[in-house]
């Protein structure tokens, strides 16, 4: 063991969750380091506490922690290696950059890789962040983990795809002979998944309100939205406008900031310029987002514009506690078209090279409110956003447009969907599927028994001997693909 002149061991403590895959590792990470004469204080802990809220990572409550990050099809990157970005008590805890790393030069081209839509100058700036997290060394990248699905060989159209977030992209097109029962390892906190980053929690909500766009194998797919709003296909335009001292725009560091003297930024033709009281000619995206006609909530009412601007609304309310606001803060205006389209105008300088996904979503505008309390009888529009985190028909009782419906959920036991008979793309063809909160250590054994249907990745570390050996004789069927999350340990640079 390494000591230092007054005796004490160089001692870590190493924060991370119960799962199982990171009780294997994590074990022979201890030894590694204990190898090295670095004692691992090894503790874990219930991911609803370390990624809750208002507890463990959200408030940088770790010395060095473990979890892992869902790669995707554009690497994005900002909210987490952002200097503005580091959660503090000054900001409310706003920001994902939990490991409070500053450093300018990565800072400035993180923000610069994602607000340009030039491939080869967001390649040039991505280097840039890659090489000053190298030379700081914030975290140790491990592995990235295989997807492995486990499930009865009486379930069809399961399809997991290299690329997409969630296998259940396409659950309303799954076959099964009889109520379909999934074992979740993780229950979630709460759906209202604008302030959690849970991802049980939003696997739930892809059952609950399906997706807009999926992204399999690495590429974009319209689903809920009649096609990509592109410039290609013609619903986004880059226009070029004038802007002078007061307007908002994005500077070259991406930062939303007002037009003054000594702000650069980057004019029509692709150049650094620094404002000097002239007027400046900037790139401006005009981007109209359709979506598909027909949708409606599992109760029958139609989704309308009204509902698309409670989501605006609540998505950029200050006090609602979302995870950013840099998405709002980058819109200069907004229009609602019609039931199913709206227009983002957004601040010159933007270039979002994902443009063209929708980044607002919808809310149930009329849903009345049945939870006693000072809100019973009024309209989810009618309450303020700030009190939608304590809110059942928000956190645990959602009524959306997606394949199934919420019917029930017994805290600690199961969740119960049923399949939604106003869906858009349905009916889907599995009329009820159960998740049964299981523990790691009892899954496979229950897989095996029958007494569930389907494990995911979510539970999975892989394919094991055990899992083999009963696929070889015809009592499971397994998927393995290469998966987008990768595990790693980061350092708290900022302990309060």
């Amino acid at each position: 063991m390494r000591y230092n002149e007054a005796g004490e061991p160089l001692s870590l403590k190493f924060t991370l969750t119960d799962r199982a895959s990171r009780k294997a590792w994590g074990a022979v990470w201890e030894q590694q380091m204990k190898d090295c004469g670095i004692q691992i204080l090894r503790q874990h802990v219930p991911a609803s506490w370390f990624y809750g809220d208002n507890s463990g990572v959200a408030r940088r409550d770790f010395e060095i922690g473990a979890w892992a990050w869902v790669g995707q099809a554009d690497p994005g990157g900002q909210t987490l290696y952002a200097c503005d970005q580091i959660p503090t008590a000054e900001n409310g805890w706003q920001g994902q950059n939990t490991f409070g790393w500053c450093n300018e030069a990565a800072s400035n081209a993180i923000k610069k890789a994602n607000n340009t839509l030039i491939k080869q100058e967001r390649i040039d700036n991505y280097k840039i962040v890659q090489q000053e997290y190298t030379k700081d060394a914030i975290g140790i990248p491990l592995f990235v983990s295989p997807d492995t699905y486990a499930y009865n060989p009486e379930l069809k159209g399961v399809d997991p795809r290299p690329g997409s977030q969630y296998f259940t992209y396409n659950v309303e097109k799954w076959e099964f002979p009889r109520d379909l029962v999934m074992g979740i390892t993780q229950e979630p906190d709460t759906l209202f998944t604008l302030i959690a980053s849970q991802w049980t929690a939003s696997l739930a909500m892809t059952l609950i309100g399906d997706v807009a766009v999926t992204d399999l194998d690495f590429d974009f797919q319209p689903k809920l939205v009649t096609k990509l709003s592109t410039i290609e296909s013609g619903l986004a335009k880059e226009n070029v406008v004038e802007v002078k001292e007061g307007d908002m725009v994005l500077d070259v560091t991406g930062t939303p900031v007002a037009l003054a003297s000594g702000v650069v930024v980057k004019d029509s033709e692709g150049n650094e310029v620094e404002f000097k009281g002239d007027p400046i000619k900037m790139n401006q995206l005009t981007v109209t987002y359709e979506f598909i006609p027909g949708m409606k909530f599992s109760d029958g009412t139609p989704l309308t514009k009204k509902d698309f601007e409670l989501g605006y609304k609540v998505a950029c309310d200050k006090e609602v506690g979302a995870v950013t606001y840099i998405t709002c803060d980058k819109t200069q205006s907004i229009t609602f078209d019609s039931d199913t389209a709206y227009t983002v105008t957004w601040l010159p300088g933007v270039s979002d090279p994902l443009y063209y996904l929708p980044p607002y979503g919808w809310y149930y505008a009329d849903r009345v409110i049945e939870t006693d309390g000072p809100y019973k009888g009024m309209k989810l529009s009618e309450v303020p956003p700030k009190d939608w985190g304590t809110l059942p028909e928000v956190t645990t009782k959602p009524i959306d447009v997606g394949p199934y419906m919420l019917t029930e959920w017994v805290p600690g036991e199961k969740m119960v969907f049923e399949a939604n008979p106003y869906y858009v793309l349905g009916p889907a063809k599995i009329k009820k599927i159960i998740w049964s909160f299981i523990t790691p250590e009892n899954a496979e054994a229950q897989l095996l028994n029958g007494d569930i249907d389907m494990l995911s990745s979510e539970t999975l570390v892989g394919k094991t001997e055990t899992l083999a050996a009963a696929e070889a004789e015809g009592k499971i069927k397994i998927d393995s693909v290469p998966g987008t999350t990768w595990e790693h340990i980061d350092f708290n640079l900022w302990l309060r």
